[in-house]
């Protein structure tokens, strides 16, 4: 049997949207101020709210996660927060309690985008996370979640290309040369997305395929050619001993 090669992952990185600029003429409030309308009117979930993206501005996390959840206390049904919430969540490790937030959030608020982006990327890590455990099933379901939520086309692409790691993983080579090809017909120029679908048309027995992917790469990265060259002959020679031994 031919030698499989490891697959590369790819990382989604997600610019999250807040409110625009204030224009010129209005300064934003100090971290002072918002204590104080916060003090002064501390039934108004939206006062913790703004206090919370100032904590967010300046770092402070651990502020910023008690000020929105005072938040949710007064308004429940608040989208804006759970979603600044599952942000913190998500950076502290816990996504899995970060996507329990966003899907609320976009129940509450189904056209809140940026909580639709959030949540792609939320599925994406947890499926880097299964995939690192070795889970790879789980890691396949989250993956496919992370598509139903956000199927962008860069972020997407990002996704699609894990999911062809997770089911190759699995041993489900020809599965994972469709998510690759599909990333490929986005994105022509992805190094990466050429490699694996090369690496797998090598293990579902396609060296055509697999040999124009090598030439593909040696104009878009030489690296990633020479990674798979090797396994090209690499896997030359698994199948002469194949045919020895029979």
């Amino acid at each position: 049997m031919a030698r499989y090669s490891k697959i590369t992952v790819m990382a989604v990185c997600l610019l999250m949207l807040a409110a625009g600029p204030a224009p010129a003429r209005d300064r934003a409030p100090t971290l002072r101020q918002l204590k104080q309308a916060v003090k002064a009117n501390p039934q108004d979930p939206e006062a913790y709210f703004n206090l919370g993206l100032q904590y967010e501005i300046l770092g402070k996390n651990k502020e910023a996660g008690k000020a929105f959840k005072e938040a949710l206390k007064l308004k429940p049904d608040y989208p804006e927060a759970l979603n600044e919430l599952s942000r913190l969540k998500g950076e502290a490790g816990n996504s899995p309690q970060a996507i329990k937030d966003l899907q609320l959030a976009l129940k509450l608020k189904p056209d809140l985008s940026v909580a639709r982006n959030a949540l792609g990327g939320e599925y994406n890590q947890q499926g880097l996370d299964f995939i690192a455990q070795g889970q790879w099933g789980k890691a396949t379901q989250a993956f496919q979640e992370a598509l139903k939520a956000n199927p962008g086309s860069e972020v997407g692409s990002a996704v699609r290309n894990n999911l062809g790691v997770a089911l190759a993983s699995e041993g489900n080579y020809s599965g994972a040369r469709d998510e690759f090809r599909q990333v490929l017909e986005k994105d022509p120029g992805n190094s990466n997305a050429h490699y694996n679908y090369g690496a797998a048309s090598l293990a579902v027995g396609n060296n055509v395929d697999a040999f124009r992917e090598y030439l593909v790469l040696k104009e878009l990265d030489p690296n990633y050619a020479g990674e798979l060259s090797y396994l090209i002959f690499q896997n030359k020679i698994d199948s002469k001993a194949e045919r020895i031994t029979r």
